[in-house]
């Protein structure tokens, strides 16, 4: 049903700013409904209901192979076996037999006179009467409103400027002609405006009339998914899409239906249509075939990051893929027709490619170091991750070596976005020995734990001064919340000296760059807390050093003497923290001599200082005499201080 000229011209002279932020109802104007949206289906249709899929699918006359393009992804059906219906389809149409170009073929072609829901479910009167009010109720509550002018315009830029680079899930010149014609899909536009809301000016969002960051993507948010609650959406690929973006909403810890829910049903849609499996056999065309590349392995890099960042199970297996690797040529599609979206294409496809193979060897860490069941092989498996992780470092194309950042979303931009990661993961992979014993393994990863932090820590200075840290992608916070776990680790273990007092400044300047980022990924905002708390446990009027009570002034009271924002201010109440962090630059030195990001370079220095001489670890301490809370960390998750916070004063 398409809104009324008079209903659309109510919304667009409306100029209440007053929100009901359940659904963010902002100055907004109606788009043409989704040419696939759900309309009432009249009985009569001459297209056949789903219910007849199974029939049609042996029959060889319709099903027989042809070059034309599959041209959505709602137009194919998954089969392989052990499914029995695969078996009867081949044996049926003697399939294989009669085209041997057709062996190992996964992916067939829906026959165009099929619709894509049953007709035997509902009544027809019952079946219309009930969407009819559906769809009322989705424009009462502004779930078919979008943006207007401005706002719709800049949010597209953002998010084709700082999330499609690094999840390159849209064909971005069929997206924007489909924007221009009018008949882009409701549930992906506000999927996207959530995504862009999360990185675009703040003072875009309070000319729209949203009173924060957090409103509009909560308001972008609601509305994709009430769309996504009422299946208003019959595309299969654009409902992935949609939910790959909806994974980075996570409005409180204790959520239900957080990242990790809307993960698992992309993840799940996806590999319903086969999109975890090689597509060289279909019928689909090669733009095609790039794209669901692309999705597939932004789920996989998802999936990984989500993971190592919060402890839960990986929900792809390798084993279950046979997806081929992403190659440059996979996003030489990615070309709009408009040159103000036409942002360093090569880097950003590079970006893509070295953070998929990154996000493979992620995966061999968490399963080497954080697997439930202890290997009897774990040395000899956390050996051969570490060469991994030393071999996609020198592999790096030149343009993926480190860079120190000097501007933002240039090709510097995207490689700190990859060494950022690829530190926090050097992090994850050696903390656990760190954490646990003073052998000399464990001191051989604490120099490599301490120095991984120590470049995240220099790489996030380098953020906040170019005034780009609203920009990052949300893995940073995870790089930032590990590099921070270390710090304090070092800041516990070491007695008075230089090398506790670097430990405290870097410290410090992570928990400035989470206060900042918070207004972005509110999940920064809890990890601060949770540091503000322990920072004052940990450098309060007492340290416990050996068996000794040693005075101390709270690295709390140095951090807040440059912190005169009151508690919850976002960073336009902030002090000139570039200043802060540019006053005490000098004191982190450079990455690496030669500025390659390569941490196995970095074995001594004074880190070593830590390790031993006058700066050792008291000899009457281990492990066990440090309550480390949430970093005993015999698993990557790094949120299990959820409960303890949750019985926090505010």
């Amino acid at each position: 049903m398409q809104t009324s000229q008079h209903e659309t011209e109510q919304q667009d002279n409306s100029n209440d700013a007053s929100f009901a932020l359940n659904l963010g109802q902002s100055p907004s104007t109606n788009y043409p409904l989704d040419p696939l949206s759900r309309a009432p289906v009249s009985i009569s249709s001459n297209k056949e209901g789903s219910e007849m899929l199974f029939a049609r699918l042996v029959d060889s006359s319709r099903f027989a192979p042809n070059d034309e393009d599959v041209r959505d992804g709602n137009k194919t059906v998954y089969l392989v076996e052990p499914y029995n219906l695969t078996y009867v389809v081949r044996e049926s149409s003697g399939y294989d037999s009669v085209q041997p170009q057709n062996v190992g073929k996964m992916h067939y072609t829906i026959p165009e006179t099929m619709q894509e829901r049953a007709k035997n479910i509902l009544f027809e009167g019952q079946d219309n009467v009930g969407m009819l009010k559906e769809k009322e109720l989705l424009n009462d509550i502004g779930a078919l409103s979008t943006p207007k002018g401005s706002l719709h315009d800049k949010l597209l830029h953002t998010y084709f400027s700082c999330v499609h680079p690094a999840f390159p899930i849209l064909d971005k010149d069929d997206f924007l002609s489909s924007v221009q014609r009018g008949n882009m899909s409701t549930l992906l536009l506000q999927a996207v405006y959530s995504a862009a809301a999360t990185h675009c000016e703040s003072s875009l969002l309070s000319e729209a009339g949203f009173p924060t960051r957090h409103a509009a993507r909560l308001a972008f948010y609601k509305r994709a998914k009430a769309l996504y609650d009422a299946d208003y959406e019959s595309n299969t690929v654009t409902v992935v899409q949609a939910l790959i973006l909806m994974c980075f909403w996570w409005g409180g810890p204790l959520d239900q239906k957080d990242t990790r829910h809307w993960l698992l049903a992309a993840i799940g849609l996806a590999q319903t249509m086969g999109m975890h499996r090689s597509t060289v056999r279909s019928n689909m065309s090669s733009r095609k075939r790039k794209l669901w590349k692309r999705i597939w392995w932004s789920l996989f890099i998802r999936d990984r990051h989500i993971a190592a960042a919060l402890g839960c199970p990986m929900h792809i297996q390798e084993a279950d893929c046979d997806v081929e690797m992403l190659q440059e040529a996979d996003f030489s599609d990615d070309q709009s027709r408009d040159a103000s979206y036409d942002l360093s294409a090569r880097s950003h496809g590079l970006y893509m490619m070295q953070m998929t193979e990154l996000s493979i060897v992620l995966g061999h860490i968490i399963k080497a170091a954080f697997a439930p069941t202890k290997s009897s092989t774990l040395e000899a498996d956390t050996s051969r991750v570490e060469q991994e992780l030393a071999q996609w470092e020198a592999q790096l194309p030149s343009e993926m070596k480190y860079q120190e950042l000097n501007s933002r979303l240039g090709t510097e931009w995207w490689s700190n976005m990859l060494h950022l990661a690829y530190n926090n993961y050097i992090i994850l992979l050696h903390r656990p020995r760190f954490a646990k014993s003073a052998s000399s393994a464990s001191s051989a990863s604490a120099a490599l734990a301490i120095s991984a932090a120590t470049k995240i820590t220099r790489m996030t200075e380098d953020l906040v001064a170019t005034g780009s840290l609203g920009l990052v992608q949300t893995h940073v916070v995870a790089s930032i919340f590990s590099a921070l776990s270390i710090h304090v680790m070092s800041i516990r273990r070491s007695a008075q000296g230089s090398a506790k007092d670097l430990a405290v400044h870097r410290a410090r300047i992570c928990m400035l760059a989470l206060q900042e980022l918070q207004e972005a990924w509110p999940f920064a905002g809890w990890v601060h807390q949770m540091f503000v708390r322990i920072m004052e446990d940990l450098e309060g009027d007492h340290i416990k050093v050996g068996a000794k009570q040693v005075s101390q002034p709270s690295t709390l009271d140095k951090y807040n003497e440059h912190d005169d924002r009151p508690s919850g201010a976002t960073s336009q109440t902030a002090v000139d923290e570039t200043a802060l962090l540019r006053e005490h630059r000098s004191t982190l030195r450079p990455l690496t001599e030669n500025n390659e990001c390569n941490v196995f370079d970095m074995a001594v220095t004074e880190e070593s200082q830590f390790l031993g001489g006058e700066h050792q670890l008291a000899p009457d301490l281990s492990y066990e005499d440090f309550d480390m809370g949430p970093f005993g960390l015999d698993f990557p998750a790094q949120l299990t201080f959820w409960n303890d916070l949750s019985t926090m004063d505010p």
